[in-house]
């Protein structure tokens, strides 16, 4: 029997309400804001999240692509 693991408010959206009113999230012990809408701010966070979870050579290589 498998056990299913409870989903976390994380897991379900990546990122935090900061008492400013923006959409916030914390990597590698740095505060990044992404703005006050919901729906701009998660867009935003995915646009950047491969750059700024340390992997900057896969965002080259999507420009690359993107590109030519």
């Amino acid at each position: 029997m498998k056990i299913l693991k409870r989903k976390t408010r994380s897991d379900k959206f990546p990122l935090t309400l900061h008492p400013t009113g923006q959409y916030c999230k914390k990597v590698k012990g740095k505060i990044y804001y992404f703005g006050s809408d919901k729906k701009v701010a998660i867009q935003r966070y995915l646009d950047q999240a491969t750059y700024l979870h340390g992997h900057p050579e896969n965002l080259q290589n999507q420009q690359k692509i993107i590109l030519h």
